[in-house]
């Protein structure tokens, strides 16, 4: 027989989903410290730095996002 895990294992799901969990923590915790010092950083000409670095993290969220959902769809996970 073979030992193949179970796809609908939930600390297999857990695994898989935590990343895109904190992903999307880390995201919604700088969009707030960002609003919260954009004057300061306005001052300091970093305003494309975290622009850049926003849309990145916002990118990797629903990428992840979207893969976690494919794979529940199509009963990998």
């Amino acid at each position: 027989m073979e030992n193949k895990k179970n796809p609908n294992d939930k600390g297999l799901r857990l695994l898989l989903i935590g990343p895109n969990i904190l992903m999307w923590v880390l995201f919604l915790g700088l969009l707030l410290w960002f609003g919260l010092h954009l004057e300061e950083i306005k001052e300091n000409n970093r305003l494309i730095v975290y622009l850049i670095l926003l849309g990145a993290l916002l990118f990797v969220s629903i990428f992840g996002a979207f893969r976690n959902w494919l794979w529940i769809k199509e009963g990998k996970m």
